[in-house]
């Protein structure tokens, strides 16, 4: 027997094989094989049960083989470190957080941001005033190419703030190039025209 093991299983499919014999050769039977498991050199001079007995000494052999598999497995799981404790927070997770007591909010922004999230991201901590006064700095690039007063109309509708002065009204539109929306306004100066009520304000 392998060293710690202290039983050994008898299978019901050798039943049959037991039923032959006799109580009394039965019983030298089952002392034989405690002594065989036991690491013991037991001998018998009844042949019947000599015969049965090897029966059972090829089973119990090919049962310890199995057992020294096992063993050697769990052994060799051992010097790997077993199975991984479960880590509510795994090595390396809390550092990789700003505040983990406050789950980060997912993005809601598009991949890609449009013109107008990268004008307002350039100018986040500038107040209203300075983004205003950036706006007319960036209308003034096209003051050859539509002219002057053009100009002052397309800026002074465009630059017109929100009930609560916190965005101008071209701040709220998806996309803004100036180019094109100056292209635009030039098309249809009569309509925009009409829409501005802002006065006018001196572009240079």
């Amino acid at each position: 027997m392998a060293s710690g093991k202290k039983s050994f299983l008898i299978y019901l499919d050798s039943r049959n094989l037991v039923d032959k014999l006799s109580d009394e050769r039965a019983g030298k039977l089952f002392k034989i094989l405690l002594s065989y498991c036991a690491d013991e050199q037991p001998t018998t001079e009844d042949e019947v049960v000599d015969m049965v007995f090897e029966h059972f000494k090829g089973i119990l052999k090919r049962d310890l083989k199995k057992y020294e598999t096992v063993i050697e497995r769990n052994q060799k799981n051992g010097l790997k470190g077993g199975r991984p404790k479960t880590q509510i927070n795994p090595v390396g997770y809390l550092e990789t957080q700003e505040n983990p007591s406050k789950p980060k909010k997912p993005d809601t922004d598009n991949d890609t941001d449009t013109d107008t999230d990268i004008l307002l991201k350039k100018e986040t901590k500038l107040n209203l005033s300075e983004r205003e006064l950036n706006f007319k700095n960036d209308c003034r690039v096209f003051l050859n190419e539509f002219g002057k007063e053009l100009l002052i109309s397309f800026f002074n509708y465009w630059s017109e703030p929100n009930h609560l002065k916190t965005k101008m009204r071209f701040e709220l539109e998806k996309t803004f190039d100036i180019k094109r929306r100056l292209k635009t306004w030039q098309t249809n100066s009569t309509k925009f025209e009409t829409k501005t009520n802002k006065p006018n304000t001196p572009m240079i």
